[in-house]
């Protein structure tokens, strides 16, 4: 899942609404009403903090979550390597020589043990945050788990096209069923090997420079989870759901958008086929569809985000561009929306920042007229856009594939709608809309699985009142 966007518009008035999905991670915290973002390592649950960085502890938890019953051999021990400070590492160390552990903090550790008891043969509980087994019994050695995630890891590094462990010095682990320890020195592009301890746990060192970066930790759990590059960089391959008023009638419809040739498909009606089609943006490149009525003559039509140039992309017909600009930053991995965020009739656009939960919305052509933090994107939150209560004004919400909640806002930051719609662990997609021309915007979702729209007409928990397929 990842981002979408839409936006309507009609003789009455008109708004736009957004989507966009990705990921999975930290829920939201609600206090006095306000979404509010979790710091991504707790501080206060790092065992270590002069050694550790909360990033780093971040990482280790994420890893014992990947893997129920995995442990932590551990990230800071006083001796030679990455395991230690470059502080505490003799000058000719070969942790501390490279340009890339010359950075970061002098005094934090940059590897990580990550252990899995059943490829050492032993069975019982074990506390997540301890270094020491507490075996109950002898079990016959399982190396599948370790062994899946060695695996993965030799395989990016020995992709010349795979960039997600640039960031990383090296592994040692299991990824087979023998008594050799596989390993790989990313840096230098070689196979590596070490001791037989490295049977039942897994190491990675990080360059040093990056133990601050929760992006570089990121990188390296999408290699883990067995993603691929194009889903760790939320390139689409099947239709993205956009939703519209396509012929000023007043109701919204719904459309789709195919990156693998770049085409627009476009419904009049919430059944039958589509009724316009055309090739709109550049899929390959990560074009994101967002659409609105852009001039304030009744129809919305449709844009694209490009990412990797933060650049909109705009037409008021089809194939035409009419407007280009830059906004947001896209490296941030910023999703696009788009509204009528000052109530003018004409829709803009704007972005969402999941790496800090913050909305950035502008009333013209690039310049920041409005932010402000809401929801918490690291979680696979979906970004939508609408006007949630009948005012004319659009604004923004979030859509939680995870647990199928919906969390929208009135305003800039309060928590007016919190409901259940839609069936997140399918990946249902949000496709918000006024469905029924009453002026309201409200929860829609496209299921890739079996290619359904699923329609309500009411900001609140409920049956669907219109489902039908569409895309492919």
């Amino acid at each position: 899942m990842h981002p979408f966007s839409r936006t309507t518009a009609t003789p009455k008035r008109r708004t736009p609404r957004s989507r966009r999905a990705f990921a999975v991670l930290a829920p939201l915290v609600v206090l006095s009403g306000i979404l509010t973002a979790p710091v991504p390592a707790n501080a206060a649950a790092n065992p270590n903090p002069s050694r550790i960085t909360d990033a780093s502890w971040w990482l280790m938890e994420q890893l014992l979550a990947l893997q129920p019953g995995s442990r932590n051999g551990g990230i800071y021990a006083n001796k030679p390597g990455y395991h230690n400070t470059r502080a505490n590492n003799s000058s000719s160390n070969y942790s501390v020589r490279d340009a890339e552990d010359q950075g970061g903090p002098s005094d934090k550790a940059a590897a990580y043990d990550w252990t899995f008891p059943e490829a050492q043969g032993f069975a019982g509980t074990f506390d997540a945050h301890s270094d020491e087994p507490m075996p109950l019994r002898t079990l016959a050695v399982d190396n599948s788990n370790i062994a899946r995630y060695s695996s993965r890891l030799l395989a990016s590094a020995r992709d010349s096209n795979d960039p997600r462990l640039d960031g990383w010095r090296e592994f040692f682990g299991q990824a087979d069923n023998d008594d050799t320890v596989e390993g790989w020195d990313f840096r230098y592009g070689r196979a590596a090997t070490s001791d037989d301890s490295h049977l039942w746990h897994i190491h990675l060192s990080e360059d040093r420079d990056k133990v601050t970066s929760l992006d570089n930790k990121k990188a390296l759990l999408s290699v883990l989870r067995g993603e691929t590059v194009d889903q760790w960089r939320n390139v689409r391959t099947e239709d993205i759901p956009i939703s519209g008023d396509w012929n000023n009638d007043g109701a919204d419809t719904i459309g789709v958008f195919r990156p693998s040739n770049s085409t627009f498909y476009l419904r009049d009606v919430n059944s039958g086929d589509a009724t316009t089609i055309f090739k709109f943006g550049h899929g390959p490149s990560g074009d994101i569809p967002i659409a609105g009525d852009w001039d304030n003559d009744g129809f919305d039509t449709v844009g694209v985000f490009r990412p990797s140039e933060s650049t909109f992309y705009l037409t008021n017909g089809t194939t035409s561009l009419d407007k280009k600009f830059i906004f947001g930053h896209g490296p941030s991995g910023d999703m696009p929306v788009a509204g009528d965020w000052n109530k003018d009739g004409i829709d803009t656009v704007g972005v969402f920042r999941p790496g800090n939960s913050t909305w950035y919305l502008t009333n013209n052509a690039g310049s920041l007229d409005k932010t402000f933090i809401f929801g918490h994107g690291a979680s696979g939150d979906q970004p939508v856009a609408g006007d949630w209560n009948q005012d004319d004004i659009d604004t923004v919400g979030v859509f939680r594939p995870g647990n199928s909640n919906w969390y929208l806002t009135n305003n800039a930051g309060s928590l007016d709608y919190n409901f259940i719609f839609g069936h997140g662990p399918s990946g249902d997609v949000a496709v918000p809309g006024d469905w029924n021309n009453d002026g309201m915007d409200s929860p829609g979702v496209r299921r890739p699985g079996n290619n359904t729209v699923y329609l309500r007409n009411a900001n609140s928990s409920g049956p669907v009142d219109e489902d039908f397929l569409y895309g492919i």
